[in-house]
């Protein structure tokens, strides 16, 4: 009998959960919020996993992943509020600066939200070794 692996078993588990979650009809309920929570304890569980691989990794190859993970966040913004400018941007005063917020804020809970999750977990581990945090530039 082989011991089970702790990661595999986060991961297959979270599939399923959201297998599950998008097989339920919209709108609220007691089975999504059961789902959902049980996600986002899931997803601390991950998260662990993920701080414990970083402590042993080597401050330079944290570094380069910190620095790619930067910039591809921040072409996806420039991305996103250049769409946003073009539909109207800064020609259009407070309604294009609300397409711009709109953008930016897609972007930090949305389809980059793992990204800045991700660049704050490296930031905590290079934090904690008190080396120094590479520039934003």
């Amino acid at each position: 009998m082989s011991a089970v692996d702790p990661v595999k078993e986060v991961a297959v588990r979270l599939a399923e959960i959201l297998g599950a979650l998008a097989a339920l009809p919209d709108g609220p309920s007691s089975a999504r919020y059961q789902l959902l929570t049980e996600r986002d304890e899931l997803r601390a569980r991950a998260a662990k996993f993920v701080v414990n691989r970083d402590a042993s990794r080597l401050t330079t190859e944290l570094e380069s992943e910190l620095d790619s993970l930067r910039r591809r966040r921040d072409q996806a913004v420039r991305s996103r509020t250049g769409f946003a400018m073009g539909m109207g941007g800064s020609n259009q005063g407070p309604v294009g600066g609300a397409w711009v917020k709109l953008g930016v804020q897609a972007l930090s809970g949305g389809e980059l939200g793992w990204v800045n999750t991700r660049i704050s977990a490296i930031e905590d581990v290079l934090r904690e070794r008190r080396e120094a945090i590479p520039d934003r530039t």
